[in-house]
């Protein structure tokens, strides 16, 4: 699973219209555009994914959620026009109505940092800036967790990311995530560098793998 990401990219608000679903889960299932009415649920799974509710962070976790809340708002709210946010919607039914209930997320956008692998094999010159497809945030509520809902979130980007006309997907994972990289190798991902933290004879870290998958 990747970690939340530090970049502000952000698009407008959009319609709920499903880009594909799952009839196969137990749960009826849909991926779709998320909007401003889903920032409380996706702020719920993110800050329950990436930080602990043992000791301190207990106490400090209603505040991170709100953080995360109000950047993923701020986000949702602009208009820059190479960002996504999926949300994964399930349908549960109850003695009284349909309620829907937030299964999962991830953020699409376009960064521009060094260059990559592939761009450095095309001819670019070393240390060149470009522009690529990135994938962050990906999480899953610990009550959906193992029906596929992380695997349908990343095939829900690929004809986004064409639709923009990127044919390559980046994302990073933790060396030592052995789930999360046995989903993205699965999935047709493969590394394109190996990133080590500084000074992590101080305090041991696992490498960061930059993953890279080719969509034509």
């Amino acid at each position: 699973m990747v970690s939340l990401s530090d970049s502000s990219p952000s698009v407008r608000k959009q319609k709920s219209t499903p880009l594909s679903q799952s009839p196969n889960l137990a749960t009826p299932l849909e991926i779709r555009m998320a909007n401003l009415g889903d920032v409380r649920g996706l702020s719920a799974i993110l800050a329950d994914s990436f930080y602990s509710h043992q000791g301190f962070m207990f106490l400090i976790h209603p505040l991170l959620r709100l953080g995360i809340s109000e950047d993923l708002r701020t986000r949702l709210k602009s208009a820059t026009p190479h960002y996504s946010c999926l949300a994964a919607i399930a349908t549960i039914d109850t003695p009284s109505a349909q309620k829907q209930d937030t299964a999962g997320v991830v953020e699409m956008t376009v960064r521009s940092n060094y260059q990559t692998t592939k761009a450095k094999e095309s001819g670019g010159k070393v240390g060149e800036f470009s522009d690529y497809l990135y994938l962050s945030n990906l999480a899953v509520s610990q009550s959906y967790r193992r029906q596929g809902i992380a695997r349908r979130l990343l095939l829900s980007c690929e004809p986004l990311a064409l639709k923009w006309g990127y044919q390559d997907i980046y994302l990073h994972v933790l060396d030592d995530n052995e789930g999360a990289k046995q989903l993205y190798l699965n999935l047709g991902y493969n590394i394109d560098r190996i990133e080590s933290y500084p000074n992590r004879w101080i305090v041991p870290r696992p490498n960061r793998l930059l993953l890279r998958k080719t969509l034509v």
